[in-house]
């Protein structure tokens, strides 16, 4: 059920309405109801699993309160992922193994020992494991009851695709659910209009192209450039949709989700990229991974090698597929450069007078950084690592003024979504001047905005498509 469908219009609308009308003591029984009910429209197998994952992991969360012995959290954590692993990786681990030592030894697989890989269950994986780690180490309280901590993982806003939300933050919410002042609601309302319009509106206009593109046989340096840099706002904008959407519907019910995107294309560099881009994702491999694995503690090279090995694990939890790898070790090997190579450094090679050094260092920054997400974004989205390494020739083959002038209408439109994205980034850091300036401008004035808005997103919705992050 996409949260654009009709389907889900009614769904919440009359989950609000109960919401409000029964009042607080029934609040979490509808949430929970709600958040099962949607999670059931994807299908019978897939709701059973979460329903095993849930008893399973509530009673593991159990004995892990009562303290003493390790064992409970070290099997809990490895049944998880093994389930995760199987679920998403045995074809990927197969054909791999298969491609290395031949069929002879490696025969393809009968029909049913196939799998078909359960809605959002990465992301409620990694929240289970999340709040089990952070229980043994005493760093949240405990659910109260099975009821709250269905809630908890089930949350129907968050659930498919996140943001991933830690108990220490979320559960106090829901032990409080008095609802959203008319301010929250409102402004929950408009986060769910923007949401929809960057993902009905925008990123899918822009997902046809993608395809068109990326499907072509050959590329020239300018096709390949604009196919990836047309993929690089189609993947955010649908995204950050989708949160936008998620954080407007809990704000409209009173509860604060975690924010996922900071406009992360105006990053200069991979470490910044990496605090504004799927942020509660890039925290929970901070905490749960890099840091275990020894983060910055054991020396340079050490650091790096950690910081390699992390983002090839998330490149995987990304997809089944070496494309994915190969974009988590490009953007591990920036991040290790960026490391190793001190800003300073870089700043003070700047071709210009010192006292605009900064500046210009800012600036060029997120010029380049934002080209070389671009390029790392050509494996993600490519079919395969063949047809990944046939467009990065490509885009590093010169071609000439003529190839790149006949795409000038493509090229304006990346600048305007880049524009897009600047203004989206002064909105953000400028809430109160941004409020105050359109609370000037005449109700009539401003209520023809929201209509119009409506309209367009109404009608861009004749084709729902699913959300990208709905497949991982």
């Amino acid at each position: 059920m996409l949260f654009q469908s009709p389907e889900f219009a009614l769904l919440f609308l009359g989950m609000a309405t109960a919401f409000y009308v029964f009042g607080e003591r029934f609040r979490l029984q509808i949430l929970a109801l709600t958040s099962l009910g949607f999670y059931a429209a994807s299908g019978l197998l897939d709701f059973t699993l979460l329903l095993v994952t849930l008893g399973v992991s509530y009673a593991v969360s159990l004995r892990i309160k009562e303290g003493g012995a390790r064992w409970p959290i070290y099997i809990s954590v490895g049944l998880l992922l093994a389930n995760l692993a199987y679920l998403k990786y045995d074809d990927f681990i197969y054909q791999s193994l298969q491609s290395v030592f031949g069929s002879s030894v490696f025969n393809d697989r009968p029909q049913y020992l196939s799998t078909v890989l359960p809605l959002g269950i990465s992301f409620y994986t990694f929240q289970i494991i999340g709040y089990l780690i952070d229980l043994h180490k005493g760093r949240t309280d405990p659910a109260r009851s099975l009821l709250e901590y269905v809630v908890f993982v089930t949350f129907f806003a968050q659930l498919i695709a996140g943001p991933v939300m830690r108990a220490k933050d979320y559960l106090p919410q829901l032990r409080a659910l008095k609802g959203s002042s008319w301010d929250d609601f409102k402004f929950g309302g408009l986060q769910v209009l923007q949401g929809l319009i960057k993902k009905v509106v925008i990123a899918d206009f822009i997902a046809a192209r993608v395809d068109l593109r990326f499907g072509a046989e050959t590329f020239s340096q300018p096709e390949a450039w604009i196919a990836a840099a047309l993929f690089a706002f189609q993947i955010y904008f649908d995204f950050s949709g989708y949160v936008d959407i998620a954080l407007g519907l809990a704000r409209m019910l009173g509860v604060k989700l975690s924010q996922n995107f900071r406009t992360p294309y105006l990053s200069g560099n991979p470490n910044e990229f990496w605090a504004r881009w799927h942020i509660t994702l890039s925290n929970w491999f901070r905490d749960y991974l890099y840091i275990p694995l020894g983060g910055s503690r054991h020396g340079r090279a050490r650091e790096l090698t950690n910081v390699v090995v992390v983002m090839a694990v998330a490149g995987l939890w990304h997809g089944a597929g070496w494309t994915f790898v190969l974009w988590g070790l490009i953007h591990g090997i920036y991040l290790a450069v960026h490391r190793f190579v001190p800003s300073n450094t870089l700043r003070e090679a700047m071709p210009v007078p010192a006292k605009y050094r900064s500046s210009a260092y800012k600036y060029v920054g997120i010029g380049v950084f934002f080209a070389l997400t671009v390029l790392a974004w050509i494996p993600f989205r490519a079919p395969d690592l063949a047809t990944s390494l046939d467009m990065y020739k490509s885009a590093l083959t010169p071609s000439g003024l003529a190839a790149w002038t006949s795409e000038a209408k493509w090229l304006a439109v990346i600048a305007a979504l880049f524009a897009l994205h600047i203004v989206e980034w002064w909105v953000a850091t400028r809430t109160v001047s941004a409020t105050a300036i359109w609370a000037k401008i005449p109700a009539p004035v401003r209520g023809t905005a929201y209509a119009g808005a409506l309209v367009v997103v109404l009608a861009f919705m004749s084709e729902q498509q699913s959300f990208i992050y709905f497949r991982f």
